[in-house]
């Protein structure tokens, strides 16, 4: 499939979307960093990733939210979501009331586990499996 490998790294601090981005590439991803919200669309448009990895702190918009409108506009884009933050539950139920679920990755992470669960992710949309069928997400 076009783009099985590619991953898109949405982050507006640049050394994170930067090094994420090189981890990727380095271990046989095609994969592109964008810092803003109108790049992140820019690259979704243009290059057609099959993974965005969304910080939850943008400066534009509240990454969960944004996640939500790139799901949307780009259902061929499964979505993971990267935060240092520990409760997100109002944000998370929010948008599964919406009929979405997000795999969420925590900071800080080893290279070697972003890419185990990039490799899942990417496995499972292989298998048929799509985003609003599988809830990685504890509610609790």
């Amino acid at each position: 499939m076009l783009g099985e490998k590619r991953v898109l790294i949405v982050d507006d601090e640049v050394v994170i979307a930067d090094s994420l981005a090189r981890v990727f590439s380095v271990n046989g991803y095609d994969s592109k960093a964008a810092y803003s919200v109108e790049g992140a669309i820019q690259a979704v448009s243009e290059w057609t990733p099959r993974l965005a990895i969304i910080d939850v702190r943008l400066r534009e918009i509240n990454g969960v939210d944004f996640a939500v409108q790139l799901r949307e506009k780009f259902p061929c884009c499964e979505v993971a979501l990267f935060t240092g933050l520990s409760d997100l539950s109002d944000l998370l139920e929010r948008t599964k009331d919406a009929g979405h679920a997000f795999e969420v990755i925590s900071k800080p992470i080893h290279p070697k586990d972003i890419l185990g669960i990039a490799a899942r992710i990417l496995a499972a949309l292989e298998d048929g499996e799509f985003s609003i069928a599988r809830t990685a997400i504890p509610m609790d």
